[in-house]
């Protein structure tokens, strides 16, 4: 009962964790984003233009940071700048 409400964590235990996270956030983001990339052409007739920068140009900054930073997450490379967009 002891080791269970101690509050000093392991090093293994926090990487594990840590670790968890970063592929369940990552897979999430990269889920989210995978309809869109295989159905590029069909959102990009409905694709809302927020910025000003034309549908395309939109969806496609969409799918970057939805897709591709969360690939980037997934693996572990440039996480820190992947999880700006």
């Amino acid at each position: 009962m002891a080791k269970l409400l101690s509050t000093k964590y392991s090093n293994a235990g926090i990487s594990l964790s840590l670790l968890l996270l970063r592929l369940l956030f990552g897979g999430l983001i990269m889920t989210h984003g995978w309809p869109k990339l295989v159905n590029f052409s069909t959102y990009a007739q409905k694709f809302a233009d927020p910025f000003g920068l034309g549908k395309t140009a939109s969806l496609g900054l969409t799918i970057f940071a939805e897709f591709f930073c969360g690939a980037l997450v997934l693996v572990g490379l440039l996480t820190r700048v992947a999880t700006i967009p």
